[in-house]
């Protein structure tokens, strides 16, 4: 396995139009300056079957979770990964609106750079969907915890598996900013091709293989 520190970090709910208005700098360093996409996610959409979409590394089916794929082939450190309730890793919380975001971030902050030499790291940020808030309070919190561990890894993916929530339903498109680009320039990213392409990261492959 390759020693580079790699990281994927999931931030439920966040959108493109949102974090425009709020102007955050790192979000739109990397706008700029990394590989850039759409991650389409139509309806029904919850955190916990979109995550887990990722993890297969497949279009369907789902296994326990020591199971799936994505941990069997790379063994990742798991933070706050919203594929339960309580959330799964070093670092979780309960997905309710109790918690706040400050001390979610500064929490999975924390266990990141902390872990960031043992092995790939997968961390979720679940604020902007737990407080169903959008306020650039929270997004230039975020916006400052991707600036701490970005500058501390060698390859990354910062991703959203849809975007902020309008009436019942969230929006069916998300962010996908990363070090290597998507599958496909000219389409959108499904979420199990975000496991793929995290697991070319950490292996150093430089195509995808076929799972």
């Amino acid at each position: 396995m390759a020693t580079s520190k790699v990281t994927l970090i999931g931030i439920n709910a966040l959108s493109y139009g949102e974090f425009m208005i709020c102007r955050p700098k790192t979000l739109l360093y990397l706008l700029d300056n990394s590989f850039r996409g759409v991650v389409e996610n139509n309806p029904p959409q919850n955190a916990i079957s979109s995550w887990l979409s990722i993890f297969n590394i497949k279009k369907t089916g789902f296994d326990k979770i020591e199971e799936l794929p994505l941990i069997k082939l790379i063994n990742p450190v798991l933070i706050n990964v919203p594929i339960s309730n309580p959330t799964y890793g070093t670092y979780s919380i309960k997905l309710d609106s109790n918690l706040p975001y400050q001390e979610e971030i500064d929490g999975v902050t924390k266990e990141i750079l902390e872990n960031i030499d043992n092995g790939p790291i997968i961390a979720g940020i679940t604020a902007l969907e737990r407080l169903n808030d959008k306020s650039c309070e929270i997004y230039n919190a975020i916006d400052k915890m991707l600036l701490n561990v970005i500058r501390n890894v060698d390859e990354f993916i910062v991703f959203s598996p849809y975007g902020m929530k309008k009436g019942n339903t969230r929006e069916p498109y998300g962010v996908y900013l990363s070090s290597r680009p998507r599958p496909n320039e000219h389409d959108t990213v499904k979420l199990w091709e975000i496991g793929q392409i995290f697991v070319d990261m950490v292996k150093g492959n430089n195509v995808q293989e076929d799972f």
